[in-house]
C-alpha cells in the first residue's frame, strides 16, 4: 500500500539583513551605538545643507559672541559661526577617518597575503620593508612622507594611507601564514586551483576579521594624524 506524498513547506534560511536585524533587536546597546554613528555620519555628509552659516564668513561685529538663537554655539575670534565650522570640519574628519584605513587595508592585505602565499624573495622583500617602516611611529612616518609629497587635501589622505599600509601588511601576512597550512588550502592546490582563486576565495575571507578590527581601530588614529599634519 503506497502512501501519497504530502507536500511540506520548507522555511528558507534568514537573509543576512534579517539576521542583522535579529541581532540588533537582541542587543539594544549595539543598535543605539549604530544609530548614533549613522546620525553623525549623515550630519557630516549633509553639512552644506544643514549648516546655518558659511563656515568661512567673518563678521567683526560678532567676534567671540556667546551662543544665541542665530549662532547656537557662538562665534570664534574672527566672528565665524562655530556650529557651521564644526559641521564642515566633521565632514573632513569623516573623509580622513574612513578613506585612508580602507585603502590601506586593501593594499596591505594584498601585499601581506601575496608575501605569505608565494614566499621566497617576495616574502623577504616585503618583510624587510615592513620591519623598516614599522620602526617609526605612525605620526613620525606620516610627517616624513608629508615632507616629500607636500601639503594639500588629497596629499594628506595619501600620506596617512601610506603610513597605515605596513601595519595591515604585517597582520595580513601573519594571518595568511596560518590559514595557508589549513587542509582546504592544500586540497585546492592539489586539484589545480589557480593562486588568485585560492587567495581571493579562500585565504582573504578567512583573515578578514583581524583586518576589519584593525581598520576600525585606526579610524581614530587617522583623524589624529590629520589633525597633527594640518
Amino acid at each position: 500500500m503506497s502512501q501519497s506524498a504530502v507536500p511540506t513547506r520548507q522555511e528558507l534560511p534568514p537573509t543576512r539583513l534579517a539576521a542583522l536585524g535579529t541581532y540588533l533587536a537582541g542587543h539594544l546597546s549595539v543598535a543605539l551605538s549604530l544609530v548614533v554613528i549613522l546620525l553623525f555620519a549623515a550630519i557630516a555628509l549633509l553639512a552644506p545643507w544643514v549648516a546655518p552659516h558659511d563656515p568661512l564668513a567673518q563678521s567683526f561685529l560678532r567676534i567671540n559672541a556667546p551662543p544665541s538663537a542665530d549662532h547656537w554655539l557662538g562665534t570664534d575670534q574672527f566672528g565665524r559661526d562655530v556650529l557651521s565650522r564644526l559641521l564642515y570640519g566633521s565632514r573632513n574628519s569623516l573623509i580622513f577617518g574612513l578613506i585612508p584605513p580602507v585603502i590601506a587595508a586593501v593594499v596591505g592585505t594584498c601585499l601581506g597575503v601575496a608575501a605569505a602565499y608565494f614566499g621566497g624573495w617576495l616574502d623577504r622583500i616585503v618583510s624587510r620593508a615592513i620591519d623598516m617602516l614599522l620602526a617609526f611611529p605612525d605620526l613620525l612616518l606620516a610627517i616624513m612622507i608629508a615632507s616629500v609629497l607636500g601639503g594639500g587635501f588629497w596629499n594628506v589622505v595619501g600620506v596617512i594611507t601610506i603610513a597605515f599600509i605596513p601595519g595591515f601588511t604585517r597582520v595580513a601576512r601573519a594571518s595568511a601564514l596560518s590559514v595557508k597550512q589549513e587542509p582546504y588550502i592544500e586540497a585546492g592546490v592539489s586539484i589545480g586551483e589557480r593562486a588568485p582563486t585560492i587567495i581571493f576565495q579562500h585565504i582573504i575571507p578567512n583573515i578578514s576579521a583581524p583586518i576589519v578590527v584593525l581598520m576600525t581601530l585606526w579610524v581614530a588614529a587617522a583623524i589624529r594624524i590629520e589633525a597633527s599634519l594640518s
